[in-house]
């Protein structure tokens, strides 16, 4: 059982069941404590089971104590884990600062990349004048953001975001330390805006997310933690000492996103999960090999999507190529496959298109995209050369020939005899 809060403060328990109970089977018995309980319970299907939504009014601030919730399934008793939800203070027209958790619009499917902004809003002011260092290190904003779905988001797969370390110093955003989910972190400086006539410095935590399956994702609020004052006085330790310390806690929006599944209309036979937007290239070296060699053909994919979640693309037949091992290389927002292929005929005269299949969320359409083909040029296998220093031999057809010794051998015994013969008739 799980606890969130909406925007306007509304209390809401979410229990999640993996029992195949129907709603007409669900019964619960909630303790009342500074709760008061609304009759309307709302059922939604997810992959894991169902998933039951309580709306609960909060009577008071502060940190509460939801008691277990007790759920009978037919037979069987289900207790759910007990909760202390937090609620914070109504926010009031003067309120120093904001956070919001900021989604896409249009259609989610499954398997696309899905990018949420964590953004926090400070009142330019109270930032530079006002705002209180809460922790031991100085930081650039001393907030600290508890969001534990930053790290743990059903449904999803989270995936480091792009690092701008590669692009030109110029296109960089600049950034600021603060304090997620108690760890150091930064945060990327966006503009400035204006809010009823204030203005507030933007900070923004891209969080990118790959979907794994359909179903209701829900992101709970997060929470913003900062203090401020208004009057400091001179100190010998420290420049300023806050008189009338203020702790502030506000909460972000929550987020109900419906995750929709791939259509089965017009799906390619090899597709193989690819989500997003891409392009491809193909490159080979060397473009000139010899008989029984190897080619290096790299599949270079670029684009924005779940480069590394999708099975590599089918390659076409090749008769004539035999295929040693892959390898890849995910950077930044290109993967690169390298096929090691050895070439095992001399009808070989050019390397075959590759084709991706992909399904593109904007269209909600299924697309194919191709890579150009690649000529190629083999030579058939040279006798290897000869050793200029080597011993002629009789395999090498030399001037040593099996008859030549027979010869020499012949001639050495006629000389030897002719001497023994000449030394016997002497007196």
């Amino acid at each position: 059982m799980v606890l969130c809060m909406s925007r306007m403060r509304r209390l809401f328990a979410v229990l999640s069941l993996t029992a195949t109970a129907g709603a007409q089977e669900l019964h619960t018995v909630i303790e009342r404590q500074s709760l008061d309980i609304s009759p309307r319970i709302t059922l939604s299907d997810v992959s894991q089971g169902p998933r039951y939504r309580i709306p609960l009014m909060n009577q008071r601030s502060g940190t509460l104590t939801q008691p277990t919730f007790v759920v009978q399934a037919g037979r069987k008793t289900l207790p759910s884990s007990p909760a202390t939800p937090e609620r914070a203070a109504k926010v009031r027209n003067g309120e120093p600062a904001f956070i919001e958790t900021v989604a896409p619009s249009g259609r989610i499917f499954q398997g696309s990349l899905l990018r949420l902004y964590l953004r926090v809003g400070i009142e330019r002011r109270t930032l530079t004048e006002h705002l209180i260092q809460i922790f031991p290190q100085r930081l650039d904003l001393p907030v600290q953001i508890d969001a534990p779905w930053l790290t743990d988001l059903p449904l999803t797969e989270k995936i480091p975001t792009t690092d701008d370390a590669t692009l030109p110093a110029a296109l960089r955003r600049q950034r600021a330390s603060l304090v997620v989910n108690g760890a150091l972190a930064t945060a990327e400086i966006d503009r400035d805006i204006e809010r009823d006539g204030r203005t507030f410095a933007v900070f923004e935590l891209p969080c990118n997310f790959v979907l794994r399956t359909a179903g209701s994702l829900h992101v709970p609020p997060a929470k913003l933690r900062f203090a401020w004052a208004t009057r400091f006085q001179e100190d010998l330790v420290t420049d300023h000492v806050p008189i009338d310390r203020q702790d502030g806690l506000v909460l972000s929006n929550s987020l109900d996103l419906q995750i929709e599944p791939l259509p089965r209309l017009s799906k390619p036979a090899d597709f193989g999960g690819a989500v997003g937007t891409f392009a491809v290239q193909a490159t080979a070296t060397p473009l000139e090999v010899d008989l029984n060699d190897s080619i290096q053909l790299t599949l270079s994919i670029t684009g924005e999507g779940n480069l590394a979640f999708f099975d590599p693309p089918t390659l076409p037949a090749m008769p004539g190529f035999h295929l040693r091992g892959r390898s890849e290389q995910l950077r930044n927002k290109t993967r690169a496959i390298t096929y090691d292929l050895a070439v095992r005929s001399t009808n070989l005269f050019v390397v075959p298109a590759i084709t991706l299949p992909f399904f593109e969320p904007l269209s909600a359409t299924y697309q194919t995209i191709e890579t150009q083909p690649i000529p190629l040029r083999v030579r058939r296998a040279s006798a290897p050369p000869q050793d200029a220093n080597a011993l002629p031999s009789a395999a090498t057809g030399g001037s040593f020939s099996r008859s030549s010794w027979l010869l020499t051998v012949l001639a050495t015994a006629i000389l030897l005899g002719i001497v023994v013969r000449r030394k016997r008739s002497r007196p």
